[in-house]
């Protein structure tokens, strides 16, 4: 079997598509040239839950900026019942994909929760974070320096 490599700072984030939570597909092809913050979680984690009312924070503060929020339910590990109800509960509005299939969970390699990957209008990974909860001035820092990157 091949090794899954992680993906990494620097090098093209992996392609993603799911069904959102309140209906529709997204793909990363539908939003190329957008800075994203992807934010890969589930609803039993503590330090998800933790860190989802600092995100949903700031998706607001940047929405102008036209930073685009994506959050991805790793459903293959949680329920998709469980994860609305911890977003209903918390009033989140940025967009959420349903990852049922574990496809996006392992594309990304992911071995713990949460994970958050800054990704540069170019595609590129500027900044991840593994573990969490992450700190509001984490998430303003990476933000603007993915800003800087030039499109």
């Amino acid at each position: 079997s091949q090794v899954i490599r992680s993906p990494q700072v620097g090098f093209l984030a992996p392609a993603y598509s799911g069904v959102l939570v309140d209906g529709g597909e997204l793909t990363a092809a539908d939003i190329v040239g957008t800075p994203v913050v992807l934010n890969i979680w589930a609803s039993w984690c503590p330090p998800c839950r933790a860190e989802m009312p600092t995100l949903q924070k700031i998706s607001l503060r940047y929405e102008n900026a036209g930073v685009r929020f994506i959050g991805v339910n790793s459903t293959v590990q949680d329920s998709t019942e469980n994860a609305r109800a911890f977003l209903a509960e918390n009033h989140i509005t940025f967009s959420q994909v349903m990852d049922v299939d574990g496809s996006i969970t392992h594309a990304y390699g992911i071995d713990a929760l949460p994970a958050t990957y800054f990704i540069a209008p170019n595609g590129k990974i500027i900044a991840i974070v593994l573990g969490g909860p992450i700190s509001e001035a984490s998430l303003v820092a990476n933000i603007e320096a993915m800003l800087q990157e030039a499109p």
